[in-house]
């Protein structure tokens, strides 16, 4: 849940969410099944769309 945060970086975003795939070797299925990311405030949507495009983008990288 991202509610509540007053911001995350990109850099942050992508070492977390990326990092999940490259460092710690979970494949996207795995994180689909496993991982929810939302938030309830409209203003904090694109933090979950971007988790969510780095997940994607180190998924792609293999």
């Amino acid at each position: 849940m991202f509610d509540g945060v007053a911001g995350l970086g990109s850099s942050f975003l992508e070492e977390a969410f990326g990092g999940l795939v490259r460092v710690e070797h979970m494949n996207k299925k795995f994180l689909d099944e496993h991982l929810l990311l939302y938030t309830e405030e409209e203003e904090l949507e694109d933090f979950v769309a971007m988790a969510k495009f780095y997940i994607e983008e180190a998924s792609t990288l293999d």
